[in-house]
């Protein structure tokens, strides 16, 4: 039995937490007693399965071709990410 003592707008308050079945807690409250139902404790999330990814040989990615920088003196666009752009997808508008 755990006892803990509460003051909540200057009443205090002992209360005493007696057995718990179930979902149904026997509580004891400045000795008046009470069952207090309880909610039930969440279902445990199910875990994903993890399968084995198959060894395969992955194909040769396709090259990459770097067009020709313009000599300005100045880099490109500073980024906080570094990283390769793959591809750049654009739809072009016709007047």
């Amino acid at each position: 039995m755990k006892e803990y003592k509460y003051k909540i707008n200057g009443n205090v308050y002992k209360v005493a937490i007696g057995d718990i079945e179930d979902n149904i807690a026997h509580v004891e409250v400045n000795g008046t007693p009470y069952k207090v139902e309880m909610e039930k404790a969440p279902k445990a999330a199910a875990k994903p399965v993890v399968r084995p990814v198959a060894k395969t040989p992955a194909p040769a990615p396709a090259p990459v071709v770097k067009p020709a920088a313009a000599s300005t003196g100045k880099s490109g666009v500073k980024s906080p990410l570094p990283g390769v752009i793959l591809d750049i997808k654009v739809n072009v508008a016709m007047p």
